[in-house]
């Protein structure tokens, strides 16, 4: 995949054969109707030229079928870009460009918790989900779709409320967003808020996904954990004070350890992550680190790495609060972690104050257009291998982690 002899430009930038309107890739490696490519006549070709566009019309298990499109195309999930002159005779080989852009929030039908059944149609927590769908349908800025296929939010009902999340419960408990007729909230904002940090999670998952073995990524992540102890934790239900229960829990905690975030690991109350990040080698980066917790809210933290003298610190230590005055806040949670070659005297891409769901964004003074390119061109473009304005091609590398967040009562019934 990578040209020799100083061929840096296509290093990691996987190419596909072409043999007419055929290439030889399909579903197995990921590529849906409407994925765009680049097409050009030779493998060592630079990473960011192209003859002309094609997109996939036809689509089997290891081979799909092109159709020439403008290089203009912006590929979406519901129908392809019009056909545009001929596919020429001598492209022989294809870079993915883009992936189909899914603009809307797909969620799945609600279900009791205890009986695993869809709930009656005229339960008035599904009465007012559908009111909230249809009203963000018919404003036309979130499309929300109910997909029992394709959804990417679960939906469990359970004593009058609603929860939602990328898992909505754990055994008999229900995690993740919740919300009842009558709070204070309403459900639309909620709706929304999943929308966008759904958004951001699809195209930073697909970004993660175009990665390759021979193009690392240059800077390191290592995660520690300190350990809270279920006997240093206030137990459920005593309503006592989450920052001081943690200053006490984490004084009395065990020393620090390393964490692999790729285990998936579970955690808990009050147990705390720090991040560090070491270049690999010389040279300055650009790393973000973009977490969504399981109450959809986006956090972002950025640092830059300027040499591979000594670890930097990603973001401030992070306190797990399953249990939290605003309420539960146990499920699913992810982290992406974004690298990006810093180019000479240019602008940092620094993604804080413009990714955030839940807070206000912190007064840095105007945001670069390099980050707002970046983002911008990630929505329209999905895949890392794709040009973001000043960033080269093969500059660019995201990493996805995935963590449990324990609910308290679980907790300590396994303590017990």
């Amino acid at each position: 995949d990578a040209a020799v002899l100083c061929g840096r430009g296509t290093t990691g930038v996987r190419k596909f054969a072409v043999q007419g309107d055929e290439i030889a890739a399909g579903l197995v490696q990921g590529f849906g109707l409407g994925t765009l490519f680049g097409l050009v006549p030779d493998a060592a070709a630079p990473a960011d030229t192209a003859m002309t566009y094609a997109q996939i019309e036809d689509v089997q298990t290891s081979r799909a079928y092109l159709r020439p499109v403008a290089a203009g195309c912006v590929p979406k999930s519901a129908d392809l870009c019009p056909k545009a002159g001929d596919l020429p005779a001598t492209a022989r080989f294809a870079r993915l460009v883009a992936r189909p852009v899914d603009t809307a929030l797909r969620i799945a039908p609600v279900v009791n918790l205890s009986t695993g059944q869809p709930v009656p149609a005229d339960d008035p927590a599904a009465l007012a989900l559908a009111a909230a769908v249809a009203a963000l349908n018919a404003a036309g800025q979130v499309p929300v779709v109910i997909d029992a296929a394709g959804a990417s939010v679960q939906v469990v009902a359970d004593q009058g409320r609603l929860w939602f999340g990328r898992r909505a419960s754990i055994g008999t408990t229900p995690v993740g967003l919740s919300w009842a007729p009558g709070d204070k909230v309403a459900l639309t904002a909620l709706l929304t808020r999943m929308a966008a940090a759904e958004r951001l999670a699809a195209m930073l998952t697909a970004a993660a996904g175009e990665g390759s073995l021979l193009n690392p990524s240059p800077v390191d992540l290592t995660a520690d954990l300190t350990q809270s102890r279920a006997a240093d934790l206030d137990r459920p239900g005593q309503g006592g004070n989450p920052a001081r229960e943690c200053r006490r829990a984490l004084a009395a905690a065990p020393p620090e350890q390393g964490l692999d975030l790729t285990t998936s690991p579970e955690l808990k109350q009050c147990d705390e992550l720090t991040f560090a990040v070491q270049g690999e080698d010389q040279g300055q980066r650009d790393v973000n680190r973009v977490h969504i917790d399981s109450q959809y809210c986006v956090h972002a933290a950025h640092t830059r790495v300027e040499d591979s003298a000594r670890p930097a610190a990603l973001g401030a230590p992070m306190v797990i609060c399953s249990d939290c005055p605003d309420g539960a806040a146990a499920g699913a949670e992810r982290l992406f972690v974004i690298v990006t070659e810093a180019e000479a005297n240019s602008d940092q891409l620094n993604m804080e104050g413009l990714v955030e769901t839940c807070e206000a964004a912190p007064t840095r003074g105007a945001a670069s257009t390099t980050a707002l390119d970046f983002l911008t061109k990630l929505g329209r473009r999905r895949d890392t291998r794709g040009a973001f304005g000043g960033l080269s091609l093969s500059g660019v590398w995201v990493s996805a982690y995935f963590w449990q967040v324990l609910p308290k009562s679980l907790v300590f019934a396994r303590a017990e």
